[in-house]
């Protein structure tokens, strides 16, 4: 059994008894990311499909957050990559509008296309607010449990440290002692 394997199983957790004590936590998720969700695809739904700059808004801003998150860093390094001169320069400007053109197609898009916008805003503080404070509560009622758990990780990590150490100064003094019989 390798090393990664006896790791996973002296630290595994026993699930059903980690969702029974985390409910409250998971409950908080619920609330932190499913239903912000939620309110923004309603609030999306009742956009009238007939408003063309609305639809260009929201695929300019999805546009935006998708190459924000998945393309920039490759891109960004790839520019870099590139000789001083006209392209490069105006690569980088480009580049660096980018956030503001997601911005200002979320802000159009808010404006515009969002009936009673303004009170999904607040429906999404307050949700994310109740998830906090749940997340919060469930610390407070499973510190202990949690820190078993840390604990645990901890000292288990700890051990196959000091087994790697022994096993490494092992191999030193076979390789210092092999190194002396050849003189």
């Amino acid at each position: 059994m390798t090393q990664s394997q006896i790791r996973k199983k002296i630290t595994k957790r026993d699930w059903k008894t980690y969702f029974k004590k985390r409910w409250l936590y998971l409950l908080g998720a619920l609330f932190i990311y499913v239903a912000p969700l939620v309110i923004i695809f309603e609030a999306l739904m009742r956009i009238e499909p007939n408003q063309t700059n609305i639809s260009i808004s929201f695929l300019g801003f999805v546009t935006g957050i998708t190459y924000l998150v998945f393309f920039s860093k490759r891109l960004n390094a790839k520019i870099k990559e590139l000789k001083t001169g006209a392209l490069k320069t105006f690569l980088t400007g480009l580049i660096s509008l980018i956030p503001f053109i997601t911005v200002g197609f979320l802000a159009h898009l808010i404006n515009n296309g969002f009936a009673n916008f303004q009170h999904a805003i607040w429906g999404i503080i307050a949700s994310m607010f109740i998830g906090v404070v749940c997340q919060t509560i469930d610390y407070l009622i499973n510190a202990d449990y949690l820190y078993g758990l840390e604990l645990k990780k901890i000292a288990a990590d700890k051990i196959f440290a000091e087994q790697e150490e022994e096993r490494l100064r092992t191999e030193i003094e076979a390789l210092r002692g092999g190194g002396n019989n050849n003189e």
